[in-house]
């Protein structure tokens, strides 16, 4: 507990892709017995969540979840990887997401198309379609009791070639139920012209201090907007340029703080040098980083 009774969430939660991304490295090959002794160290070093891979795919990867079904991975969560429903298809009719739905894995993975490039030369769909693509896997997923976490294939590459359309991918996650927030220290007039911003399609509560009689770095303006997206402070990223002691003020309630550093200076803001943790120098450098979600990659 802080000084002033506000609980406080210290945990990172760690999402390993060793066997998946991992065993895509040059040269690599394991088998399921290496597999699972990975697995196994992992669960000891107390990570969260295990990518195991794509349960669909092969023998071999079916091979791995059954034997991981039986094994004792302690409280790391194993997650199942796949990817959105095929184009023209409904989702309880999609093999892949039959698979996820069908495995023991209480996480799924799902890996969409971000890039209009893809979308059109790819997937050969149309863009509206890969929305609803999206959309609708997440939520059947969601509907299925899983707990889903959405990758955003080639966010940064889509954001460059087509920012109306990767913003709109987004909207698709708000849709389906993936949670972004806002917290800002801000004058009287911001809250009765927030709805004319363009952040108003995307952040439907925000926590905004004039409004709610709170500033950064004080723990109950964070744990206040977490409260408001339903998530887990330790399950959340913050991204900040480092104003009003914001990062740290983020780091004491368990949040993942994301600095943007853009060369600014001020006496109130918190610069690269200071800063320990992740730094990015661009709002967009934030994107391949944490895949859309709200757990930190390991």
């Amino acid at each position: 507990m802080s000084d002033d009774g506000v609980g406080i969430n210290d945990k990172v939660a760690i999402f390993d892709t060793t066997l998946r991304d991992g065993e895509q490295s040059p040269g690599i090959s394991l088998d399921v017995g290496e597999k699972l002794e990975i697995a196994e160290q992992l669960a000891r070093l107390g990570v969260d969540y295990l990518e195991a891979g794509f349960p669909s795919s092969n023998p071999k990867e079916r091979e791995l979840f059954a034997a991981l079904e039986r094994e004792d991975m302690r409280s790391m969560k194993v997650a199942a990887f796949g990817m959105t429903r095929r184009r023209d298809t409904t989702p309880d009719t999609d093999d892949g997401l039959r698979g996820l739905a069908e495995c023991f894995a209480p996480v799924a993975t799902v890996v969409g198309k971000t890039w209009d490039l893809h979308v059109l030369e790819v997937l050969r769909t149309t863009l509206p379609e890969n929305l609803r693509m999206i959309a609708d896997s997440v939520c059947h997923l969601h509907g299925q009791a899983r707990e889903v976490v959405y990758d955003a294939e080639h966010f940064f590459d889509g954001l460059v070639a087509n920012r109306e359309y990767a913003l709109a991918t987004l909207q698709a996650l708000k849709e389906a139920g993936r949670p972004i927030g806002l917290i800002s220290d801000c004058s009287p007039e911001v809250p009765l012209l927030w709805d004319e911003t363009p952040l108003a399609e995307f952040i439907a509560d925000p926590v905004l201090s004039c409004a709610v009689g709170l500033r950064k770095p004080d723990a109950r303006i964070y744990l206040l907007a977490c409260e408001r997206l339903g998530v887990d402070p330790y399950r959340a990223v913050f991204v900040g340029d480092g104003d009003s002691n914001e990062i740290q003020g983020a780091a004491d309630v368990g949040l993942c703080p994301i600095l943007v550093d853009r060369g600014e200076t001020s006496a109130f803001r918190v610069s690269e040098s200071d800063h320990c943790g992740i730094v990015v120098h661009d709002l967009t450098q934030v994107l391949p980083l944490i895949g859309l979600e709200t757990v930190e990659a390991g």
